[in-house]
């Protein structure tokens, strides 16, 4: 870095440290210097002096009999701030959350509501403060726990008009510090002005430093919801890591538990409802087909991972850190990818866009969206994800787009791991199909280089295809040993929430599936993570499963894919060949491919892992069209605007990608484990942002 310019950041740094520090004490912790200038009285009302509801009382503890505690605290006083004065006992939940009634001078005889939520975690004593804005004199506060029958609370009262301690963090100031000076860095710094070049010691460096950070950001999400991230003996086993496992260690593809006898005098088993009436349990989410549970899920990591372990150690691997590793790796290849296409399609793109397209790929991409919930689910969607990203890979390196002598090797790798992506989740056939076009199109360069000799032909397509009928003979096989039908791979058979033997396609569906999947807009409000789902029936007079509770269309949050309506108008500068070859490399597996699995989601309903199968592909193709206008446009003005609209999208998709991995708290039931650590660092995360509430 030259001395100018290290001057020039070195001034930046310490002007921006001086905001940080001014900001830290005079607006992150406005809420120190509420009762400045006013009169207020301090005082602590007992809660033996409350009217306690929805809970027995003993030597101080209170055990909720329902949902609520309801403490109603007479006050009678000008209040500015209170600290309510709880604490959950026996070690309950990292988080509780308290709403708050009241009555006041303006609105005396009822409760008023607040719209104040206070959650109060048990190793942050300052979330048990809360600023009030109440009119006039205040006569009752009534807060209301939220909580669950038989959880213990240690209660003692509510201070009212409590100085709220400063709390200076280091923290906060640190990551505002970092973000500022390395975005006046990435924008300023002369040597990542120009073209990407990785000869460039410099420009190779921030490509490093932004797949570390995706990596890190993958990691700091998973360690937050999975305690014993890096365990690998499991916990809680399943369907994948166990059942199948046992079975195939056995010689057997139907798993070993047998059905029980109730399960299968049920007139139709596959009705949920018909199921919960039988008075016994049965394995949810599983296949049953002619008295015998089978799995749906893939086996290429039973195969590869799972029962190489349980081999050579005779325990079951962790599905979380299964999943994590197969995310990693994803994150990995998609990078290396989205590189090797930059480099050999849109060399004329300035370096700083090409990196925001980088992190925006990787991120679309849903990593992070299978580590919040690692069951079994998500170990295929992320395994899926990893083969494919590898297989594609080798295969975009290989030399068949690029008119270079063709690396069969790279062509029998891609096969090798392609076929391992269908065997782990079946979506990802039509990347195989995508790969196969390629293949052919290949031959037809390959027999450009060698005259259509016939060994070099036959090398080719054993190269490029052996793997492929090797692993569909095994699905095919895999399929007829279960279902008696190579075809059949037996989804219609899941004792799930709907009766797939029934089910029955309609546009309405398809239309549903598509407008949550792709376009619904989320919404915004102060509440952390800020950004939330924002499902739309569009008043479906029918039955649509939602798995996950945050719904954001991919395209809402990945902006830059828009970018793809423009490819009609495009195609106008090609002639009939380039046409064919464009549609063939970027129309089909771009856009065509990803719009027809979205469209078949409507069976399964709304996940947003479900992302994870084309979300990335989705993404290159829109980043592909805006990356060849760009390259070409001579109008350096509109250049530059959008360059920075592009910078605001790439910001977009990763705060609304991520708010959608952390929409559900660590402690939720919605999550894999209950981490009471990972909550606490949620927390911390929560309310250095949020530093109003």
């Amino acid at each position: 870095m030259e001395k100018e310019f290290r001057d020039k950041v070195l001034r930046f740094g310490l002007i921006t440290l001086v905001i940080c520090i001014l900001l830290e004490i005079f607006v992150f912790n406005y809420k120190s210097f509420t009762l400045l200038g006013g009169k207020y009285n301090q005082r602590t009302i007992p809660v033996s002096e409350a009217q306690v509801t929805g809970a027995s009382e003993s030597n101080g503890v209170y055990t909720a009999s329902n949902k609520e505690i309801a403490v109603k605290f007479p006050v009678n006083d000008y209040v500015k701030t209170i600290k309510f004065n709880m604490e959950s006992a026996d070690g309950g939940k990292e988080q509780t959350d308290v709403s708050i009634a009241y009555t006041e001078s303006a609105h005396r005889d009822s409760d008023r509501y607040s719209n104040k939520k206070m959650n109060i975690v048990k190793s942050m004593p300052e979330t048990k403060y809360a600023t009030c804005s109440f009119t006039g004199e205040t006569y009752t506060i009534t807060m209301k726990i939220e909580s669950e029958a038989n959880q213990r609370y240690t209660i003692t009262g509510l201070t009212i008009n409590e100085k709220i301690p400063f709390k200076f963090s280091f923290i906060r100031v640190f990551m505002i510090f970092i973000i500022m000076v390395l975005g006046y860095v990435f924008a300023k710094y002369p040597g990542l002005d120009g073209r990407m070049n990785l000869k460039k010691k410099s420009q190779k460096a921030v490509v490093i430093f932004a797949v570390v950070v995706s990596a890190l950001t993958l990691t700091f999400i998973a360690k937050m919801y999975t305690d014993d991230l890096f365990k690998t003996e499991e916990v809680v086993t399943n369907q994948i890591n166990q059942e199948l496992v046992d079975a195939f260690e056995k010689g057997q593809v139907s798993l070993l538990d047998p059905v029980p006898q109730a399960l299968l005098d049920v007139d139709n088993p596959y009705d949920w409802t018909q199921r919960t009436t039988m008075g016994e349990s049965y394995k949810w989410d599983h296949l049953l087909y002619n008295g015998k549970y089978y799995s749906y899920y893939g086996i290429t990591t039973v195969l590869t991972l799972f029962m190489p372990y349980h081999k050579i150690t005779g325990k079951y691997f962790s599905t979380a850190l299964a999943t994590y590793i197969y995310s990693m790796i994803a994150l990995i290849f998609i990078a290396l990818i989205y590189i090797s296409v930059v480099k050999n399609w849109f060399k004329k793109i300035p370096f700083r866009m090409t990196i925001m397209g980088l992190f925006t790929t990787l991120i679309i991409s849903g990593v992070t969206l299978n580590v919040v919930r690692p069951k079994f689910y998500e170990l295929a969607s992320a395994s899926g994800l990893c083969f494919t990203a590898i297989g594609m890979f080798f295969i975009i390196n290989s030399g068949i787009f690029q008119k270079k002598k063709i690396k069969k090797s790279f062509l029998f790798l891609s096969a090798l791991f392609m076929g391992l992506a269908v065997l782990a989740r079946v979506t990802a056939v039509f990347w195989c199909f995508a790969c196969v076009i390629w293949i052919l199109y290949g031959l037809i360069q390959n027999n450009k280089q060698n005259g259509k000799n016939a060994i070099e032909i036959i090398k080719y397509v054993l190269a490029a295809g052996v793997p492929y009928v090797v692993f569909g003979l095994i699905q095919m096989w895999y399929n007829y040993a279960r279902f008696g039908s190579v075809f059949d791979f037996g989804i219609q058979y899941s004792l799930t929430i709907n009766d797939f033997t029934q089910a029955k396609s309609t546009i309405e569906l398809v239309m549903v599936a598509v407008v949550n999947t792709l376009l619904v807009i989320p919404t915004i409000n102060s509440t952390f993570p800020f950004i939330h789902g924002n499902y739309d029936s569009m008043q479906l007079n029918g039955y649509y499963f939602v798995d996950t509770p945050c719904t954001m269309g991919l395209i809402a949050r990945g902006l830059p894919i828009l970018s793809v309506l423009y490819a009609p108008k495009l195609a106008k500068n090609f002639d009939k060949k380039e046409k064919i070859k464009l549609a063939l490399t970027w129309l089909i597996p771009g856009i065509i491919f990803p719009l027809i699995m979205v469209s078949m989601t409507w069976e399964n309903g709304y996940s947003i892992r479900y992302g994870c199968d084309y979300a990335w592909q989705f993404m290159m193709a829109g980043l592909a069209v805006m990356f060849y206008v760009c390259g070409n446009m001579k109008n350096e003005q509109l250049k530059k605007w959008i360059y920075r609209v592009f910078v605001l999208c790439t910001i977009w998709a990763v705060i609304s990608t991520i708010a959608a991995s952390i929409a559900v708290t660590p402690e939720s039931t919605l999550t894999y484990y209950d981490n009471e650590k990972g909550m606490r660092i949620y927390c911390h995360l929560r309310n250095l942002i949020m530093f109003w509430n």
